[in-house]
């Protein structure tokens, strides 16, 4: 079963009882929440994915809503894990970004049967681009950009390795876009879903757009990596790629790597098997449809 066969009220239903079991990719999440937009937020931007009560959920994620205690009287929203609080109350309003943290922590903190990168990752010709990097680098933007061009969305926020094959696996969210981001998506997916701007966050203005939804259906097609790629946006730079050797490959993906001590020997194996074998650059940008062009380059390599 899809969300979008529960509609709105069959999924404010399970918001507000049993929970919702939600598959993304490889990991089931229970939402849980009494905050008015949770159902149009997952109806809208999630109606692909599908719903798995049946299957053992990797942990709840709750989004409660209570009046703040003592003057003034606001109401406010809770993000807990598994019953746990795990960060300040914030106001209502931001009860949709909360459920999205939320499922990025689960997966940030319990999925160590997988090697997880800090990266926005896509396929083209079977091969995975990675593209790490920290916030503000310009990914999203990016990955969202490469996507409209053809590319196969695997995250704007994780890239998930199998240590034991090196294989890349999908995990098509919703994408998280922050300010002039916001408007060059909606550019160039006229036809896309996103949800409604919030403004005040930590980083400016926030929206979510909903995932291709062949990106959605293919979401248990793994690939392998092909490339990485560390990219830095500047405003008004000049063009410049320079290669990396497989060293300074490795110690990027490490250092981007959520969980890298964590796996102990297997993690170190996995990104050295990785760095002998993909290709890695430097690239600087200023001129968003050059660096897609560039990248289009190096996919038709791929080509047959």
């Amino acid at each position: 079963m899809h969300l979008r066969d529960l509609g709105d009220g069959g999924i404010a239903a399970l918001l507000g009882g049993p929970g919702l079991h939600l598959r993304t990719g490889p990991f089931v999440t229970r939402l849980r929440g009494d905050a008015k937009r949770l159902a149009p937020h997952l109806l809208g931007l999630y109606g692909d994915h599908r719903c798995a009560p049946s299957e053992c959920a990797e942990s709840t994620v709750s989004i409660d809503v209570e009046r703040r205690r003592g003057r003034p009287w606001v109401r406010q929203a809770r993000l807990a894990i598994d019953g746990r609080p795990v960060m300040y109350p914030l106001p209502d309003r931001m009860a949709v970004p909360m459920l999205e943290w939320g499922m990025n922590w689960v997966v940030a903190t319990r999925a160590h049967r997988y090697l997880l990168l800090h990266a926005a990752s896509v396929e083209r010709h079977g091969r995975v681009l990675l593209l790490p990097g920290a916030s503000g680098a310009g990914k999203t933007t990016l990955c969202a950009m490469l996507a409209a061009r053809g590319w196969r969305l695997f995250s704007d926020e994780f890239a998930v390795i199998d240590p034991r094959s090196g294989r890349c696996r999908p995990l098509p969210r919703a994408l998280s876009l922050k300010n002039d981001g916001i408007a060059l998506a909606r550019t160039v997916f006229p036809d896309a879903v996103f949800a409604p701007a919030f403004d005040g966050a930590a980083k400016g203005t926030l929206s979510y757009m909903a995932a291709p939804g062949d990106a959605v259906r293919r979401s248990d097609d793994d690939a392998p990596p092909a490339l990485v790629v560390l990219p830095r946006y500047a405003r008004d730079s000049g063009f410049a790629a320079q290669a990396l050797d497989p060293v300074r490959i490795h110690a990027a993906l490490a250092g981007h790597a959520m969980n890298y001590g964590a796996l102990g020997i297997d993690g170190f194996r996995c990104v050295a098997g990785i760095a002998d074998k993909v290709a890695g650059w430097q690239l600087t940008y200023g001129d968003t449809d050059q660096a897609l062009d560039w990248f289009d380059r190096i996919a038709a390599t791929w080509a047959g």
